[in-house]
């Protein structure tokens, strides 16, 4: 059953504010009239100034909550080394922690750099029951010419993800 509700996540620590918000705000600005979002904001840093920045966007059908996370159970998976190319830091691994922070079925994930240019509703409704995950192929990534992503035979794009 569709419904007009869409459940959607950010990840922000006090250095990403300004384009998380800018994320938001082009969400906030191609959303159709009949669609509600409800907007979690993990964080495990951010200030109570921009707690209060985040929550002054809260609208009509648009709610925003900032959920905190502790990243204890993350150190020491992401140890950042002479010869490693990871990009991804401690917060930004919390997104595979989202079903145990969030009491959602269903969530879409969004990396706060990006800009949303029209309502999300049909794509929450996409049907992927039958699988953990909505992603598409990484085809962009600079990181093809890596040895060590040429090994991993599914490379995602993990900025954009519908998460059963």
């Amino acid at each position: 059953m569709k419904n007009n509700t869409v459940a959607i996540a950010f990840i922000c620590d006090n250095g990403y504010v300004i384009p998380t918000l800018t994320a938001i705000h082009s969400l906030m600005s191609n959303k159709r009239e009949v669609t509600i979002y409800k907007i979690y904001v993990v964080t495990s840093e951010l200030s109570e100034s921009n707690i209060k920045l985040f929550e002054g966007h809260i609208k009509e059908n648009i709610e925003i909550s900032v959920i905190p996370a502790n990243i204890d159970k993350i150190k020491g998976i992401h140890i950042q080394e002479k010869n490693s190319h990871c990009v991804a830091t401690e917060a930004a691994l919390l997104k595979f922690y989202l079903p145990e922070l969030i009491d959602e079925e269903k969530i879409l994930y969004l990396d706060g750099d990006i800009l949303v240019q029209r309502d999300l509703l049909d794509l929450y409704n996409e049907n992927i029951e039958c699988y953990y995950a909505g992603v598409v192929i990484d085809s962009g990534s600079i990181y093809y010419k890596h040895d060590y992503v040429k090994k991993v035979e599914n490379y995602f794009n993990s900025g954009v993800m519908l998460l059963n």
